[in-house]
């Protein structure tokens, strides 16, 4: 089991974002890694808009 895992400070927000990038996967128009990856790209934009610092 890990000991070092946190939820984000923003999880509602990741969250409610998920199916803007995952549901196109879903719908064929990105590959499941595109969409995830879209995912982590807009979180960490959003994390560092918020003043956290992203790594």
């Amino acid at each position: 089991m890990r000991t070092d895992f946190t939820y984000l400070s923003y999880t509602a927000y990741a969250n409610s974002i998920a199916v803007d990038s995952i549901g196109q996967s879903y719908h064929g128009k990105l590959t499941l890694h595109e969409a995830l990856q879209q995912w982590g790209e807009s979180l960490k934009k959003y994390g560092e808009e918020e003043g956290f610092t992203v790594r």
